[in-house]
């Protein structure tokens, strides 16, 4: 929150460089129109965009803290120390084959979300993301949206998403993910759209589903057709690449594949029949 400098009151950062004095003197539109845009970065007000790090030091402390839409696409080391000091982000965006992890102890290749404590949207697209560790992501009391995409992530823990209560889409597309563990939603009744495809996933706990998760759900979008038969009790919209010759309800719905096994049965049976009755004359 923003405190005007001559008001007993704050501003919300939603409210910070939005083209409103909401300050008695315009404190929070003040800081908006900073100087000094560091070098291959697009700066206007409240929004930074970089395809390069290199000089985000030049940025003061003051500056940071009234960044709302920060884009990093870029190769970047040293990633935690970039991040900190936007205490006022609401909106984070990264593309960089550095970032390994989110929350993890290695400083150099990932992303400290705790730095960020007002984010409403966060996507991580195509990065080098393996798993995601520890339940940092929990202390986001408002992100509403959270995508994790195109990456070689694998391993979700059941914490991992924990305490996220406000979050309404979680998009982990196209990712590496194989399996998908009892209590790794657990706790997102606010969550309306979960998106899963592209990702080989072979085991799920049918608990996933249970009476304390996903409360709220109401689409779902997957490769698995048996995932949406396990929710086709559910009032969810689910979407997902069909087995052409079965089912939820049916499975042999093809009549194709049903006229072919009849026929391979009833061959069966007459030539064990036939050989039956060579042997007997025999």
């Amino acid at each position: 929150m923003l405190r005007c400098a001559e008001a007993e009151f704050c501003v919300h950062p939603v409210e910070v460089c939005d083209g409103v004095n909401h300050c008695p003197n315009g404190d929070d539109e003040i800081i908006c129109s900073y100087q000094g845009c560091p070098e291959n970065c697009a700066c206007i007000p409240g929004t930074l965009s970089c395809s390069s790090l290199i000089n985000i030091a030049e940025l003061s402390p003051e500056v940071k803290e009234f960044i709302k839409y920060f884009k990093i696409d870029s190769s970047v080391h040293h990633l935690r120390k970039h991040i900190k000091g936007f205490m006022n982000l609401l909106i984070l965006e990264i593309t960089s084959p550095d970032l390994n992890y989110i929350c993890h102890e290695m400083q150099n290749k990932q992303v400290d979300l705790t730095y960020s404590p007002s984010l409403i949207q966060a996507t991580f697209e195509s990065n080098s993301i393996r798993e995601l560790r520890g339940d940092c992501l929990g202390v986001q009391k408002f992100l509403k949206i959270l995508a994790i995409t195109n990456n070689p992530l694998s391993i979700v823990p059941s914490v991992a998403f924990r305490n996220l209560l406000a979050l309404t889409i979680l998009d982990l597309s196209s990712n590496s993910i194989t399996h998908l563990v009892r209590d790794v939603f657990y706790g997102l009744n606010s969550l309306h759209s979960l998106h899963l495809k592209n990702n080989p996933i072979f085991s799920i706990d049918i608990r996933l589903f249970g009476e304390e998760n996903l409360l709220n759900l109401r689409y779902l979008f997957t490769d698995d057709y048996q995932l949406c038969c396990i929710m086709s009790s559910a009032n969810i919209q689910c979407s997902a690449t069909g087995d052409y010759f079965s089912s939820c309800t049916n499975l042999l719905s093809s009549r194709i594949l049903k006229l072919t096994i009849w026929l391979m049965g009833l061959s069966s049976v007459t030539l064990n029949i036939a050989a039956f009755i060579i042997e007997t004359i025999g």
